[in-house]
């Protein structure tokens, strides 16, 4: 029994082994095309495709188009038979479409038949070109097929650029600031041109921004600068500006420092001038011309011969091709050479009220003419320098608390001159005397930001730092002066007071006070949702934006400029959503403000178009027969939408009856017509063009009573009405059906009573 069950299971085990291996062999993976590269792809190209495409499709930038794709061949009938579209393959990623994977008899084949799958693609051209569609087809057994769609892709543009018009221009040559800028728009921008007086001068791209050109480079006179725009389908826009250039920049001379000259010398006056147009030059000295001529550009030099002692004025005067002049005056002094010699006395350091102090100086010369004293810049002093090794002394007692500058200045008869300075410092024995550093305003995270101070004190000690009352420093406080440097950086919002407080050796203090605001000076960040745009009536649709920020306070939300919905901004990683599925028909900007506590406030706008995707619905009413001269006979429609907007009735091809739709039902009064066949047809039609039409037959028989009259002989007084059709306007305006069904009722059963009696009359009885 058990050997029995042993040769069972080992043949069972094989046979087990070769089905799952075969299987493994011959599924069919929707992914193994020729496309994918690799030794596994399906390759045995034996399956059809085929398109509803009968050539290259011309399609619009933006514009959807659809594509039906049929596949066969395949003979299996065991469903492993796919269509496979996918981004990579060719030229795919030029358009947009949902990623398409669809097995025979599966959601999305549009063929019932086995071995048989037809599916529809939307696509949507992303840029403009030439490319290729690729689809392919596969199933077991490495059997493959694919199918290339040509695609050329434009645009839809007829309307040129739109150029703004700048005024025209009077430039300076040369003038680096000067320029014109255009600002062009369209929607499809590709390039530019400029012409300089009908000659091309400078091309381009464009990218639908402004276009700035320099006049720097443009030469004197008249110049028609145009600017030529085109957009990608070579519409043009251009506009002319007018741009005179003219020399309004007079020359420039390098000026020469003034000149001392020892008495005998021959020394060169030589002036560097530059102009773009030179002309003349003429020099002068203490106002007589000595020299002049044409000036070709280069320097101009003049000698200067010595006569002696004294004072010279040289005046260069220049002038270009369009009269534009400058002059450049240098000062000529002959002198003996040799300046006066005078000592150098110690600076003065004395309490304030202390006496006895005063500053005494002795220059020499051999030829000693004056002195000055100056005090801070201010001549307290002056008088003769009679002669060489004389001291001349000024007393400095009773100054206030300063620090003082005295300069003496001793001349000779040749003008050479020599200075000495002395300072004296008076200091107070009170308190030390502590700058005010400007109060501090900072964004948070700013670096190096110092508060600095310098006490002054003839007797310094100590000093100490606080922070909002916390000591945060100490030391030594070393000379009167010294400088004290605190960084302040790395705190959080907030205000902070920093004080510091000296003391001196004869506890003498005093203290300052800097505060210090650190303040939110960074704007918040937001992101940029994409607009959506879906039909009326779906749901499921939201906007969220994710701001950030160190330090978030509050949001609102605002619809079409109306605040919709408003809160506090926790954190910085918050996602805030809005809802803005079923929306009624319409467009829609949805804004978002986000605030932080520094008052920074950055905004995003996302625009929502609701459309009207749905046709109306259309009942049928049944079609009508009736005889001639009877009456209430009407057809009522009861179309329905959300939207509506207009209707039209045509009889037999004629529009008899149109007007706008509100959504109510639709009635037309179809008595009065004369025997025949019509057809009634109405079409509504939604708010964006979505329409419905129906139908309804009318059959009007001939009348049995005007048969009976028309075969009587007798003539008579009474007339019967005509059975002649009454104007349209007459029954077929709804806005009068009931008023005409109500008339139409009354004169049918004045009828009827006449030609009874007409009856009656003819035959005797009445």
């Amino acid at each position: 029994m058990k050997k029995s069950f042993k040769s069972l299971v080992l043949p069972s085990l094989a046979l087990l082994i070769i089905l799952l291996t075969g299987a493994s062999m011959v599924i069919a993976d929707p992914n193994l095309t020729a496309e994918c590269g690799g030794s596994s792809c399906h390759s045995t190209i034996s399956l059809t495709i085929s398109s509803n495409a009968t050539g290259t499709v011309d399609a619009s930038l933006g514009e959807p188009f659809n594509l039906i794709i049929d596949a066969g061949g395949y003979t299996r009938s065991d469903q492993a038979f796919y269509v496979n579209i996918e981004p990579s393959w060719a030229d795919n990623n030029q358009f947009s479409f949902t990623t398409t994977s669809i097995q025979d008899n599966a959601t999305g084949d549009l063929n019932s038949n086995l071995n048989e799958i037809s599916i529809s693609v939307d696509f949507t051209p992303t840029s403009i070109g030439a490319y290729t569609i690729r689809i392919w087809t596969a199933g077991k057994n490495d059997v493959a097929g694919s199918l290339d769609v040509a695609v050329s892709v434009t645009v839809n543009d007829v309307a040129p650029p739109v150029i703004d018009s700048p005024v025209d221009k009077i430039v300076s040559e040369g003038d680096s600031s000067a320029n014109i800028t255009w600002n062009p728009s369209d929607a499809y921008p590709d390039r530019y041109e400029i012409f300089d007086n009908m000659t091309s001068w400078l091309s381009g791209s464009w990218d639908g921004s402004a276009i700035v050109v320099g006049l720097d480079t443009l030469s004197l006179g008249s110049h028609n600068i145009t600017l030529a725009v085109y957009d990608i389908v070579d519409n043009m826009a251009s506009d002319q500006v007018d741009v005179t250039v003219i020399d309004d920049t007079p020359p420039i001379i390098t000026p020469l420092e003034n000149q001392e000259v020892e008495e005998g010398a021959l020394v060169w006056l030589t002036w560097t001038v530059t102009d773009l147009h030179p002309d003349s030059y003429e020099i002068w000295r203490n106002d007589v011309s000595i020299d002049s001529g044409v000036w070709d550009g280069s320097d101009i030099s003049t000698p200067l011969s010595s006569v002696g002692l004294g004072f010279y004025n040289y005046t260069l005067y220049v002038s270009d091709a369009s009269s534009n002049s400058v002059t450049s005056q240098v000062n000529v002094t002959i002198v003996d050479g040799t300046a006066p010699l005078v000592d150098s006395p110690p600076d003065i350091t004395y309490l304030e009220g202390q006496t006895g102090y005063s500053i005494v100086w002795t220059p020499t010369d051999t030829h000693p003419s004056s002195y000055e004293i100056l005090r801070n810049g201010t001549v307290i002093l002056e008088g003769d320098w009679n002669s060489t090794g004389e001291s001349v002394s000024v007393n400095v007692d009773g100054l206030a608390k300063n620090t003082y500058n005295f300069t003496f200045i001793a001349f000779d008869v040749g003008g050479n001159f020599v200075t000495d300075e002395v300072f004296v410092s008076v200091f107070s024995a009170v308190i030390p005397y502590v700058n005010h550093p400007d109060d501090l305003h900072i964004s948070e995270g700013t670096l190096g930001t110092e508060i600095i101070w310098s006490p002054i004190d003839l007797n310094p000690l100590s000093y100490e730092i606080y922070r909002d009352e916390v000591l945060i420093r100490s030391g030594s406080w070393n000379t009167s002066g010294e400088v004290m440097v605190l960084l302040v950086e790395g705190y959080a919002l907030g205000d902070y007071n920093f004080t510091i407080f000296v003391i001196d050796t004869d506890t003498n203090n005093a203290t300052d006070t800097v505060w210090v605001t650190v303040y939110d000076g960074t704007l918040p960040t937001i992101n940029s949702p994409i607009d959506i745009t879906y039909d009326e009536g779906q749901i499921g649709f939201e906007i969220s934006w994710t701001p950030s920020d160190l330090h978030p306070q509050f949001y609102t939300i605002y619809r079409n400029t109306i605040e919709l919905q408003s809160g506090p901004w926790n954190s910085s990683s918050e996602i805030i959503t809005i809802q803005v599925g079923s929306l009624s028909y319409g467009d829609y900007n949805y804004t978002i403000s986000v605030l932080d506590v520094g008052g920074n406030l950055v905004s995003d706008e996302v625009e929502v178009f609701v459309l009207d995707g749905t046709p109306p619905v259309l009942d049928s009413p049944a079609d009508i027969q009736y005889e001639q001269l009877t009456t209430g006979n009407g057809i009522t429609w009861n179309p329905s939408d959300i939207n509506p907007i207009s209707y039209s009735i045509i009889r037999n091809g004629t529009v008899v009856n149109s007007g706008g739709w509100i959504g109510s039902s639709i009635f037309i009064l179809v008595d009065w017509l004369i025997p025949g066949s019509y057809n009634f047809t109405i079409i509504v039609t939604d708010i964006d063009g979505n329409s419905a039409s129906d139908t309804v037959m009318v059959i009007v028989t001939p009348s049995a009573t005007s048969t009976e009259t028309s075969t009587t002989s007798t003539t008579t007084s009474v007339t019967t009405p005509s059975p002649t059709q009454p104007d349209d306007s007459i029954f077929d305006d709804v806005a009068i059906a009931p008023f005409a069904l109500i008339v139409g009722t009354w004169v049918g059963l004045i009828l009827v009573v006449v030609i009874v009696s007409e009856v009656l009359a003819r035959k005797g009885k009445w």
